[in-house]
């Protein structure tokens, strides 16, 4: 067991920083939030499953659209809480999306990087800092 006392915001900070060490290792945004916030919830995630959601790389086939890690993050809230609660996903989704769009000004890839290239350093850094915070909210909001 990851977690002996399961500490809330151990699970948080956890999924914070081990987002950010996905993203670094070259996992996707998308990617990065499941796979961390799977292991601070320590939910048992297929690695098919998180190969499913490479598509989400650059905002959808790096076409600049919704942000693979907000799908990421409401991926994660309907696995963790189940068909059986649809009105929770609903809400705790709909949080998560209010959460983004406040925090990084849109939920839009491309507005996000100002139009950067994937590549560069600063845009990396600043998809990196989202997957955390990104991570961190939904955990947050799964054990909320």
């Amino acid at each position: 067991m990851l977690f002996k006392n399961k500490k809330k915001e151990n699970q948080i900070r956890f999924a914070k920083e081990k987002g950010a060490n996905y993203f670094a290792e070259g996992y996707n945004c998308a990617q990065s939030v499941l796979l961390s916030g799977s292991k601070a919830l320590e939910i048992e995630l297929p690695p098919k499953f998180i190969d499913g959601t490479l598509g989400f790389s650059g905002g959808i086939g790096f076409s600049g659209n919704v942000c693979g890690a907000l799908i990421g993050g409401v991926t994660l809230i309907g696995i963790a809480l189940g068909k059986s609660k649809k009105k929770e996903i609903w809400r705790r989704s709909n949080h998560l999306q209010k959460f983004f769009q406040k925090s990084f000004g849109s939920h839009l890839c491309q507005v996000i990087r100002q139009g950067g290239s994937f590549h560069d350093k600063k845009t990396k850094g600043i998809c990196q800092k989202i997957v955390s915070e990104t991570a961190g909210e939904t955990v947050k909001l799964i054990l909320s």
